[in-house]
């Protein structure tokens, strides 16, 4: 399928499954475009020379972004899913980019091995499974690193935004990162899904706001009409991404606007 950026007028070639309901029939629906608010977001805040993470890349929206508005810079997209990883190297090979490199890899609080729940009608809402719950869909092996211990192999000097959607576990992926983010000081575009925390993992979602509200100064909700909400308190949040979800944009820089 096409997928174009709101800017620029550039597209690009995304694989996918055809049964994909997360990613490639929303695309349909909207002529082609994904999450246009969170990329229109990212062509104000990513440099041309960025060195950018995109966590839990999928089929790999926001690293095709990421590649375009970095021109000079380096995107790493980690993509655990057996499937999605395939879609993905496919999309970077057939349109020859060259400054993203795909990595099979979970970001976790731990290396090693651990389940993982691929959705056959979601790659996007696959996720890391601790519960090892009954389901209808296929659970496999996937390897997971911490964020530190992988910034340390790679012997990254910079990293300027990381972006974090991985379907409930996005606590695990910031402690496990808990010295990257303090050395590096990343911009950070993270899903805020109350569904994907409570019913993947068990978690309450303000332990999440609190870990962000100590990690930036400034947090901010990304709306879809592309207004950039300054986010003080938790009560507000759960206000604004009614009913369940929603994308944040946290920062140590000067406040918006």
């Amino acid at each position: 399928m096409e997928f174009h950026l709101p800017f620029d007028q550039k597209s690009f070639t995304l694989y996918g499954s055809e049964s994909d309901q997360s990613v490639l029939y929303y695309m349909e629906l909207e002529n082609g475009y994904y999450e246009a608010y969170v990329m229109n977001l990212l062509r104000r805040v990513v440099a041309p020379d960025a060195v950018c993470l995109d966590i839990g890349a999928n089929l790999g929206t926001i690293s095709l972004a990421f590649s375009h508005l970095a021109k000079k810079g380096k995107v790493y997209a980690f993509e655990p899913s057996n499937v999605n990883y395939g879609y993905l190297v496919q999309t970077i090979a057939d349109n020859s980019i060259r400054n993203i490199e795909p990595l099979k890899l979970g970001v976790f609080d731990r290396n090693g091995t651990i389940s993982f729940r691929e959705v056959a009608h979601g790659g996007g809402w696959s996720f890391i499974d601790t519960k090892q719950t009954d389901s209808t869909d296929s659970s496999s092996q996937i390897t997971c690193v911490r964020l530190d211990d992988w910034v340390i192999t790679s012997a990254l000097e910079r990293i300027d935004i990381i972006k974090v959607d991985v379907e409930g576990s996005e606590m695990e992926v910031l402690q496990g990162g808990a010295e990257t983010f303090r050395r590096f000081d990343p911009d950070l575009v993270i899903e805020f899904n109350l569904d994907s925390m409570v019913n993947n993992f068990g978690k309450n979602p303000l332990d999440l706001f609190t870990l962000l509200q100590s990690m930036y100064a400034n947090m901010y909700l990304i709306r879809r009409d592309d207004q950039v909400v300054k986010v003080t308190d938790y009560d507000s949040l759960l206000e604004m991404i009614k009913p369940f979800h929603g994308d944040l944009y946290c920062t140590n820089k000067k406040a918006w606007g």
